[in-house]
């Protein structure tokens, strides 16, 4: 298959009180109940395409990028990093 592009991203939600970002079940379902990340933490996801400006993580949860006037950047990128498929994976030594 494709590789699947994983992106770092730092949670650092700029408003006065503001801890952290609640996880969302979907895009603006919030889950208020769930172990959200905390500002500072590191949460791997990817971009989804037909979700503009959300992230949806390896733990099958989304966050929202920036607030939905885009004046609060709520995760700011740390890296990339390409997963090849398993096959890839053996050619390069790195299974």
């Amino acid at each position: 298959g494709d590789p699947i592009t994983l992106q770092k991203w730092r949670v650092d939600v700029d408003c006065e009180g503001c801890l952290g970002l609640f996880y969302r079940s979907a895009p603006g379902v919030i889950v208020a109940d769930a172990d959200w990340p905390r500002n500072g933490d590191v949460v791997v996801g990817t971009e989804v395409s037909d979700m503009p400006g959300y992230v949806r993580l390896q733990n099958g949860y989304y966050l929202p990028i920036a607030s939905d006037d885009g004046k609060i950047t709520f995760l700011h990128e740390v890296s990339t990093t390409t997963h090849a498929n398993n096959k890839q994976n053996k050619a390069l030594g790195s299974e």
